[in-house]
């Protein structure tokens, strides 16, 4: 999950910048086996 926090906050991170402001949500999920998904939401460091 910790790596899924930081390619996630990355890949907003670039969005962001080539886009500006977009209000982007965005949450890290994984795959527990077939049937179950773990996700987060994963905040900026600016707030919201």
């Amino acid at each position: 999950m910790e790596d899924a926090k930081i390619q996630v906050k990355d890949y907003g991170d670039v969005l962001n910048k080539r886009h500006g402001n977009l209000r982007l949500r965005k949450y890290a999920v994984v795959s527990l086996g077939f049937e179950r998904l773990w996700w987060e939401e994963v905040m900026s460091d600016k707030g919201l």
